[in-house]
């Protein structure tokens, strides 16, 4: 859990809205599909705030990204104790993707007793540069490999050649 939210963060109207699951339907999850470019990690920031509760203790959900549950039985007043709308946000870094879809659902928690529920109120998805420190795709990935290889070898060259040099003259000298 990151922390509480500022202004910083996120806007208050980002806090003020939220997709709510259906409470009727039973073992029905919310789901989104992003197109990503695949080959990249990417920074998820999910922002929760219950302003549907009456109290504390009454929302629980899970949160899922491509099939992984990220955060099982997730109360997003936990946090604050008390508060009831109290507004939060959690960092995931997800897995590098192979596909060019990542999907995020929230879905009703498993505990008795509890309403089937689920609630985001907001969603930030932010691509990750690569090793390379590139976000381009994947056919400069390997132009970039390319050159760092070919710069790599020009280097060992280099100082080949300057470690012989010296040991050429080192050898006239004691001559």
């Amino acid at each position: 859990m990151d922390g509480g939210a500022t202004p910083d963060i996120a806007p208050p109207t980002v806090y003020g809205t939220a997709t709510i699951m259906n409470s009727s339907a039973r073992d029905v999850n919310v789901t989104w599909e992003f197109s990503i470019d695949p080959g990249f990690q990417y920074l998820l920031r999910f922002h929760f705030c219950d302003i549907m509760s009456n109290e504390i203790s009454q929302l629980y959900c899970n949160v899922y990204v491509d099939s992984w549950l990220l955060v099982k039985d997730l109360n997003p007043n936990y946090f604050s104790y008390t508060l009831l709308a109290n507004a939060i946000y959690m960092d995931f870094v997800s897995a590098l993707n192979v596909s060019n879809k990542l999907r995020v659902n929230i879905g009703p928690s498993s505990i008795p007793n509890v309403l089937p529920n689920a609630i985001l109120n907001g969603l930030d998805i932010m691509k990750m540069n690569n090793s390379l420190g590139s976000l381009s795709g994947s056919a400069t990935l390997l132009s970039d490999s390319t050159s760092y290889k070919t710069n790599e070898g020009m280097l060992v060259g280099f100082i080949t050649g300057a470690v012989i040099a010296v040991l050429f003259a080192a050898i006239i000298c004691m001559l």
